[in-house]
Formats: C-alpha cells, structure tokens, sequence
C-alpha cells in the first residue's frame, strides 16, 4: 500500500483496538448497555477523543518515532526546543497526573 509520505493515524487506532478485539466488537458496548443511565456521555466523549486521530507525515511520524519511542529522549532530556534549549522534564513545577492500569496494553504500569 502506497501511502505517499502520509502516516494515517486510522492504522494506529486500529491496531491498539487488535489487540483486544473482545471489548473492540462486544465489552465496550455491554458496559454501555449495562449502565444505560449513567455510561452513554462517558462512552460517546471517549469514542469522539480515540476516533479523532490525525494524519502525519513522513518526518513527523519519524521523529516520534525515534525520539519518543524508540530513543525515549524527552526522558533523558536529549529533545531541543525551537528555541534551542533542551527540554528537561525535571524542571516542571506544575503536578502530573499519569493513569494507566494493569489492563493497559499501550501504558502498562511498569
């Protein structure tokens, strides 16, 4: 398949939705039914955030890639601004909140 440079982020929520195809076709939409009065804003606000992906191209879908994924440099503080300064999360002041869960197959806790 010829994609012309343009990484089309459809695949990529395609592929995490693979990986338990269970809640893809039946759990999410049981745990919807199942909790009628209180599920369905949470279910369709998720479903428009996860449907809302984007199309990148070659050099960025390369760099993330590399320097998120691969290279984890945001971490060890090797990502350089525009500006020319390396970003240092180490100097962030503001509290970060990070959830994932033991369920997780894309943040797994560890």
């Amino acid at each position: 398949m010829r994609s012309n440079g343009v990484f089309d982020g459809a695949w990529l929520v395609q592929n995490f939705e693979n990986l338990n195809p269970a809640n893809t076709f039946w759990q999410k939409y049981y745990n919807l039914f199942a909790k009628i009065d209180s599920e369905p804003s949470r279910f369709l606000e998720f479903e428009r955030w996860w449907g809302g992906f984007y199309l990148l191209n070659r050099e960025e879908i390369e760099w993330i890639t590399q320097n998120l994924l691969v290279g984890n440099k945001l971490w060890t503080g090797g990502i350089r601004s525009n500006a020319g300064r390396y970003l240092d999360l180490r100097e962030i002041r503001a509290p970060i909140i990070l959830f994932a869960s033991m369920g997780d197959n894309i943040t797994p806790p560890e």
